[in-house]
């Protein structure tokens, strides 16, 4: 039942015909392999970064997201999000059960 992954994507997260969800993956993807170049000239900024690049640079989040819905619209495919060192979190068992 599990083995096989549906190719059904509702019209509500389809965006000129790609599913927004993975658009916004691959983004995330770019983002996390450029964020070390980025924290040469953005470290501690909130960005908005969209095709691999950043579109515009911002001292707080909220100016960063209007910004990226002003810029993109509301499922333009792009991310929001702060240059800054990422690290794993990792996760156990007991943690998620408790």
């Amino acid at each position: 039942m599990f083995a096989q992954e549906s190719t059904f994507i509702p019209e509500a997260r389809r965006i000129d015909g790609r599913d927004i969800f993975a658009t916004v993956l691959e983004e995330t993807r770019r983002f996390r392999a450029a964020l070390p170049n980025l924290m040469n000239g953005y470290a501690g900024q909130w960005v908005v970064f969209k095709n691999g690049a950043v579109a515009s640079a911002h001292s707080d989040r909220d100016t960063a997201y209007r910004s990226g819905r002003t810029q993109f619209g509301p499922m333009g495919g792009h991310v929001v999000d702060r240059v800054e060192p990422k690290h794993a979190v990792p996760v156990t068992a007991g943690v998620v059960f408790g």
